[in-house]
């Protein structure tokens, strides 16, 4: 049995290690420290801003996760049903799915908006615990800050993946795949120009990520 040598871990559902040749190992529940490169974009830079930074982007991170699971869904669906109205021929049904689709997200999306524009406060409770009161006090104003930014541009976000959903359906693969590739390229050197050369803050880059939003959203919709 030939030992393979980690050299870099990654996040999936959970912490792991990855070899020089792609396979994937659980790390061992030791205790103990491992001196490996992060694989990361935009968290990486994140994390330059200093650990409450990170920790406040995390938890905005997480409830916009969250808040999303009923729009991703609502993407596949109509993907779904996109490929089988081109499938059938009928192409004109393909606008009625998907005027149907954006009309459910937007309301749901304006949902979420009164929730984080209104009780972003309250939200967050979740990630609070005795433990660390203290350290969730110190970043609370920020992480409140972000949650409402991050509300603001919701339904941009519905878009994009809705329409990444269809054209993938359509079978545009080809120009999603480079449009994901310039998209991601954008925001993640966006946010190292942000961060090293501007010396910004959380709230301009959550509107840098804002701005990507849009811009993708119209570049998808363009496309369609």
């Amino acid at each position: 049995i030939e030992e393979r040598k980690p050299v870099a871990f990654i996040y999936g559902r959970g912490l792991n290690l990855i070899d020089e040749e792609g396979y994937l190992m659980p790390v061992p529940k030791i205790k103990k420290s491992w001196d490996l490169p992060f694989i990361c974009g935009v968290k990486q830079s994140l994390g330059k801003l200093g650990e409450k930074a990170l920790a406040s982007a995390n938890m905005s991170i997480a409830l916009e996760s969250i808040s999303f699971l009923p729009i991703v869904g609502l993407a596949a669906g109509t993907s779904i049903l996109t490929g089988q109205e081109k499938g059938a021929g009928r192409f004109d049904n393909i606008k009625k799915v998907l005027l149907k689709s954006f009309i459910i997200a937007f309301f749901y999306d304006l949902l979420i908006l009164i929730f984080f524009i209104g009780i972003p406060d309250i939200l967050i409770l979740i990630f609070k615990s005795k433990q660390n009161t203290l350290y969730f006090n110190e970043i609370q104003n920020i992480t409140v800050a972000l949650i409402r930014i991050t509300g603001i541009w919701l339904f941009l976000d519905a878009v994009r993946i809705i329409f990444t959903h269809i054209l993938r359906s359509l079978g545009d693969v080809y120009f999603l795949m480079i449009t994901t590739f310039l998209g991601g390229a954008f925001l993640v050197a966006g946010v190292y120009i942000f961060i090293n050369y501007l010396n910004f803050g959380l709230k301009a880059i959550w509107i840098l990520i804002g701005v990507y939003t849009f811009i993708m959203s119209i570049v998808l919709l363009s496309r369609f």
